[in-house]
């Protein structure tokens, strides 16, 4: 794969953060700020097969890079992409793209950068071209699935996803957003199966974890509750920080609610809404706190203030 011409990038000098200079070489036009940018723009580039060139006016700064390999400049946009430069990164591959014979590494980096941006269409169109070129490149259909899944094409997603499960079986991102499609189609018992296999590979996904605790509630089984109560449980205790645990403290809620309920027939609302807060308070009280409470419950219900029926 051989490239035609340099990369050539512009940055316009008033976004350039001066900060990344000596303090004796900010003055935008001297001689003292053009060595420093070339000197910071040849260090970032220093080690990684590529070289840079540096030319400005007094408005913008362009940057021409000169890979030994095309592979390095791939590297490279790939490490902007993991530091959340998305756009630098994305900037690059499609000059590869344009520039040089695409390999699979290229068009599905590609893919995932427009995809990470909410360029779904874009991301598809070059997913496609990556499994075009190996048809077996599992990681792009687990992209084109994710990528068809935010477009709510879950006819496409599904396909997709079960290719890349087809190829492989034990992707756990496969499993997991295939699940979550089943489950957005109304197919429950189908998504279980999928999110329980994304949660043996995955068991560090809070992500999988919560999606199978959804699953189980909307197949309707009760037998499933203390496995669903248990995930929760888990959830909220391993990940207490993650935006999920917020949303698995909310469905414990519902699930205690909804079991006290079940297994009391005649309980009043008001009732089991105290009795669910109490109980989760419980963990967090003294002893003498949840000694009172105790006492507090059981003096309800010896009053036959918990039920509706009382006796006459």
């Amino acid at each position: 794969m051989a490239t035609d011409r340099p990369l050539t990038f512009e940055i316009p000098i008033a976004d350039f953060d001066l900060g990344l200079l000596p303090a004796t070489a900010r003055t935008i036009g001297s001689h003292a700020f053009e060595e420093a940018v070339l000197t910071y723009f040849m260090r970032q580039y220093a080690g990684k097969g590529i070289n840079a060139g540096v030319a400005m006016d007094n408005r913008v700064i362009r940057v021409t890079l000169f890979p030994e390999h095309p592979r390095s400049l791939l590297d490279h946009a790939v490490a902007l992409m993991r530091e959340g430069k998305l756009d630098e990164g994305a900037e690059i591959l499609a000059w590869m793209r344009e520039n040089a014979e695409p390999g699979v590494g290229v068009l599905y980096n590609l893919g995932i950068a427009h995809s990470e941006r909410g360029r779904f269409h874009a991301a598809i169109e070059a997913l496609k071209a990556c499994s075009a070129i190996d048809a077996n490149y599992v990681d792009a259909w687990t992209g084109l699935g994710v990528a068809y899944q935010h477009l709510s094409q879950s006819s496409q997603a599904e396909q997709a996803l079960r290719r890349a499960i087809e190829l492989d079986p034990g992707n756990g991102f496969a499993h997991r957003n295939l699940g979550a499609v089943l489950l957005a189609s109304k197919r429950p018992a189908d998504a279980v199966a999928h999110l329980r296999q994304a949660v043996h590979q995955l068991p560090n996904d809070p992500g999988a974890l919560y999606g199978l605790t959804q699953a189980l509630h909307e197949g309707g089984d009760a037998g499933h509750e203390k496995e669903r109560g248990d995930l929760l449980r888990g959830i909220i205790e391993r990940f207490p920080d993650h935006p999920v645990a917020e949303m698995a403290r909310a469905d414990q809620t519902r699930l205690a609610h909804d079991v006290l309920r079940s297994r009391t027939p005649g309980l009043r609302m008001d009732v089991v809404t105290y009795i669910v807060d109490a109980l989760q308070r419980f963990s967090t009280m003294s002893k003498q706190d949840v000694g009172q409470m105790t006492l507090e419950i059981a003096t309800l219900g010896q009053s036959g203030m918990l039920s509706h029926h009382q006796s006459r």
